[in-house]
């Protein structure tokens, strides 16, 4: 296999991220969380993994289950790759992470850790191997002509040793992990334009590919041939909201997803013979609408569910809150139509939705500004404001 190490990427958000790192203070923590799929309580399995991470990628999780390590990249404000062990609650390695990496994929029987590496140069992507210790990565294969898009739908076949992943928008590809050729890339089959595959997992133990398909309103469990690209659905399907991050429990024949609804997330869980839901309970406890659970992930050898947990509420600032009222105001709050920001240094906003997601950006010099909401949709949003002394995020409800 060919080692690259993309040092023209790392050597720029080297310099980004350590001025983040200086200029930068949070009040709120990532916990990595065990989840009863029953009754939808969440346990955190140690202290906060990063104090004041702002998000994670949602769907770019797995788990070493030769070790119990869960494996994560964090965004901001440090780019890197963590790995937790859940048994004692500790970070084992946190390297830099590229952001060029996506879709990862752990494979249980080789001990690697795979993914995508995205050359934007070039429109391809390569199929590589990751060291977690380190971040340095290995081509294997040739580069596939993919685009730059991750989907954040990818999977991994225990027993054939395959990665799956879907590129934009619609084409499977199946790739043999031990030498990178791709195995098969049909276009998936899909009735219409209104319906679009959202997650896809594999079970080892049937050795059947799954997925939750978006049809008119309505959410599908369904199982997908890679070689063809055919997808059946299961079931009648049921009207979930926003749905995002899947797994399977291999041994109770269950799918597991999570979706956000009316200000809370639910932990849904699926039959996979009949297509029904089993249970569907609001995760809890979650007491800030802000935070979020995310990146859902089953380990089939202790049998236990793990997920992610930004938690608002956690504290690891003292007297900042102070700081940034001298410098930052604004008002009113709940929004109908315009936000005021009254800034007395030089600041940026971003607005972000519950997701994570930033909505609005907008740059000040240390004047007054108003923003137009009136497009925005009902719900909370979250106010990050980044000044010379620190970041802090507030919540906002738009009326």
């Amino acid at each position: 296999m060919k080692r690259v190490i993309f040092m023209k990427y790392l050597k720029f958000t080297f310099i980004v991220l350590f001025n983040l790192i200086i200029n930068s203070s949070y009040s709120q923590g990532e916990f990595v969380v065990e989840i009863d799929r029953t009754t939808g309580h969440i346990t955190k399995t140690g202290l906060p993994v990063q104090p004041g991470i702002i998000y994670v990628y949602p769907n770019w999780r797995v788990i070493n289950e030769n070790s119990g390590i869960y494996i994560f990249p964090i965004g901001s404000p440090s780019s890197l790759l963590l790995s937790y062990d859940f048994s004692n609650g500790s970070v084992i390695n946190s390297p830099l992470y590229n952001s060029m990496l996506g879709e990862l994929e752990f494979s249980n029987s080789l001990n690697t850790l795979y993914g995508l590496f995205s050359d934007w140069t070039y429109n391809v992507k390569y199929f590589v191997s990751i060291n977690p210790i380190t971040c340095d990565t290995a081509i294997i294969g040739n580069p596939i002509p993919t685009g730059n898009k991750f989907q954040g739908k990818s999977t991994f076949d225990q027993i054939n040793n395959k990665y799956i992943f879907i590129n934009h928008p619609d084409t499977l590809y199946s790739i043999d992990a031990t030498n990178g050729n791709v195995i098969s890339k049909p276009v998936l089959n899909l009735l219409s334009n209104s319906q679009m595959l959202c997650e896809i997992a594999f079970d080892d133990s049937t050795n059947i590919l799954y997925g939750l398909l978006y049809d008119n309103n309505n959410y599908f469990l369904c199982s997908i041939n890679p070689s063809t690209g055919d997808v059946t659905k299961i079931g009648t399907g049921s009207t979930l909201l926003n749905c995002g991050s899947a797994a399977i429990d291999a041994k109770n024949n269950q799918f597991m997803c999570i979706y956000f609804a009316s200000d809370d997330y639910h932990i849904t869980t699926f039959d996979l013979v009949t297509g029904n839901i089993v249970y569907d309970k609001i995760i809890n406890p979650l007491p800030d609408p802000i935070d979020n659970v995310l990146s859902l992930k089953y380990d089939n050898t202790r049998e236990k569910l793990f997920s992610i947990h930004w938690d608002n509420n956690f504290e690891d600032t003292i007297g900042f809150e102070e700081l940034f009222q001298e410098h930052v105001a604004f008002f009113p709050n709940p929004i109908i139509d315009n936000l005021t920001i009254n800034v007395s240094q030089k600041c940026t906003i971003e607005i972000l939705n519950t997701q994570g997601q930033i909505i609005k950006t907008i740059n000040s010099n240390g004047t007054m500004i108003t923003i137009d909401i009136a497009d925005f949709s009902s719900g909370v949003y979250i106010l990050k404001a980044t000044t010379d002394i620190g970041v802090v995020l507030r919540k906002l409800v738009k009326q």
